[in-house]
């Protein structure tokens, strides 16, 4: 026996097309939503809901009584659930807007009055250091090499200040010496002298000559690096100022000054500086 088969409707075929493709879109796009949503504030922090959960769907009311859907219109509750997804995603959005609004608004927990220690904000500032101890500002934190006079007294300050004396292998073959630098340089400069006796490279270490000294540059009238604590000088009298070449012992040392930001100014290849332009 074969049965009529009734065609579909232009609008009814369109209809179940636009179900069909937007349907499972949507309900992922609501999953995914609601995790970054739980991501970003797990705890339900961001407004005043307990969590950050997407309403409840009201279960649907049989089909009885004045308001039922009519059995001869299938599509229209599907259509109830595409503009019930649509509602909650908005709604969804909006309150991940709100959140990471707030949260891009916060500031640091301010210090607790009932202690001495500083707070997140606060500028560490240690004394000087003739211990021989690590300095409190680490290599990684220092940014790259200031340029000009400007910018080295923007990141160090005035000449002649915040100076510390630490031990590091600076010494001829390795040896450990106190070295007087800014606070803010030990760190790097300590690295650089224990990875070159990591490499076995002290060797060429034959004269450790200064670092910190408050004083012009020689011949000038303008403040030299070695004022704030920043450069330093290594075998001198094998690379003295003016010679154009440099030993290769010194080559091998000034790669690893390099590797750490410092620069090595040109015919007065002893002279290592944590700046540039100078």
């Amino acid at each position: 026996m074969r049965f009529p088969v009734q065609p579909l409707r232009p609008w009814t075929a369109l209809a179940l097309a636009l179900v069909l493709v937007f349907q499972p879109f949507l309900a992922g796009a609501e999953i995914d939503m609601q995790r970054t949503l739980q991501e970003h504030d797990p705890q339900g922090e961001g407004g005043a809901e307990p969590a950050l959960q997407a309403p409840p769907t009201p279960a649907e009311p049989p089909a009885t009584g004045p308001t039922a859907t009519p059995p001869d219109n299938p599509w229209a509750r599907l259509f109830e659930r595409l503009t019930r997804i649509f509602e909650r995603l908005t709604r969804l959005f909006e309150r991940l807007v709100d959140i990471i609004a707030s949260r891009g608004g916060r500031t640091a927990p301010p210090r607790n009055p009932g202690s001495s220690r500083p707070g997140p904000d606060a500028p560490s500032t240690p004394p000087r250091n003739d211990s021989g101890t690590r300095p409190t500002t680490p290599a990684s934190t220092l940014g790259p090499p200031p340029y000009g006079r400007e910018g080295i007294e923007r990141m160090f300050g005035p000449p002649g200040q915040n100076q510390v004396t630490v031990t590091m292998p600076a010494g001829p073959g390795g040896r450990d010496i106190p070295v007087t630098c800014h606070r803010l340089i030990a760190d790097k400069l300590r690295a650089v002298f224990e990875e070159i006796k990591a490499k076995g490279l002290s060797h060429e270490i034959h004269t450790f000559d200064g670092c910190y000294n408050n004083r012009n540059k020689r011949g000038g009238t303008t403040k030299s690096t070695h004022a704030w604590g920043i450069a330093v000088d290594l075998n001198a009298s094998e690379n003295p100022m003016g010679q154009r070449w440099q030993t290769p012992g010194q080559k091998k040392l000034a790669e690893i000054f390099l590797k750490h930001g410092f620069t090595q100014v040109e015919n007065d290849y002893m002279h290592f500086q944590y700046c540039r332009g100078y």
